[in-house]
């Protein structure tokens, strides 16, 4: 908690530096005067004046470029609430690791108990979604989906029929999660993992974004409920969810068609 409160403040003190500087570059430019050099004419004093276009156009959608370099966004999130005692996660929370030390939590029905497993914060029902999984060092883990409706008291395997879909490196081979699981032809081993879902459609696909997304695996099912980010692991070797890049983008007037606004 001291860390945490330590870094909390060196994050407060910069904001509070960086809105300083920014706010005075602003009254900086509510004040320049075009400057225009006596006795000679336009013809004859080219960039003698300040670049006020240069200076004040879109001046607030720069800084917040700028602010967004400093910001990071992570696309799904862990539930603490769901994670087993064995689990420490991270204060983000975006990654976790196995203790051999288990935590003393609340017995509250959404968290598993039987097995080192935890879902993420939101339930998905709609739409597109993906995410990338660093996976480093960590030699022991399943990943994927799972429905809302999973058994959290007893251990199961993580396949379809229990309501899981996934893939998972274990004794050292990569497995999809099917009924029985099966062998996946990996030549080297994944770093990362990018897990995407369809629910419209009923697909759960694994890519390795280290060799242009190349295709893993995928499931298709048809969903009928909420399914969520879902991790198990028994590696003190920490799995992390890794941040997205943020950019702006304005609604071009019109057209309804988002342009994304240049450097």
């Amino acid at each position: 908690m001291k860390s945490m409160v330590t870094k909390a403040a060196a994050g407060m003190l910069y904001l509070k530096e960086t809105i300083t500087v920014i706010t005075q570059e602003m009254t900086d430019a509510e004040d320049m005067t075009l400057l225009q050099s006596p006795g000679q004419g336009p013809d004859r004093i080219s960039g003698a004046l300040i670049d006020v276009a240069k200076h004040l156009c879109n001046l607030k959608i720069r800084v917040w470029k700028k602010v967004l370099l400093h910001v990071e966004y992570t696309p799904v999130t862990l539930d603490l609430n769901t994670a087993h005692p064995c689990l420490f996660l991270s204060h983000d929370p975006t990654s976790l690791q196995y203790t051999s030390q288990p935590h003393r939590l609340p017995d509250n029905p959404e968290r598993f108990h039987m097995s080192a497993e935890v879902l993420g914060m939101t339930g998905l029902s709609s739409g597109s979604h993906c995410w990338v999984v660093d996976t480093g060092c960590n030699h022991d883990w399943i990943l994927g989906v799972a429905c809302t409706s999973v058994t959290r008291n007893a251990e199961v395997q993580a396949q379809p029929e229990n309501g899981f879909w996934t893939m998972c490196l274990r004794d050292r081979e990569y497995r999809a999660m099917t009924s029985p699981p099966t062998a996946m032809t990996v030549t080297e081993k994944l770093k990362r993992v990018r897990v995407q879902l369809d629910w419209d459609k009923g697909q759960v696909s694994f890519f390795d974004p280290a060799d242009d997304d190349t295709p893993l695996d995928s499931f298709s099912h048809t969903f009928t409920e909420k399914v969520f980010l879902y991790f198990y692991t028994q590696s003190k070797h920490p799995l992390r969810i890794l941040p997205e890049r943020m950019c702006v983008t304005v609604q071009q007037s019109g057209t309804g068609h988002p342009c994304t606004v240049p450097d």
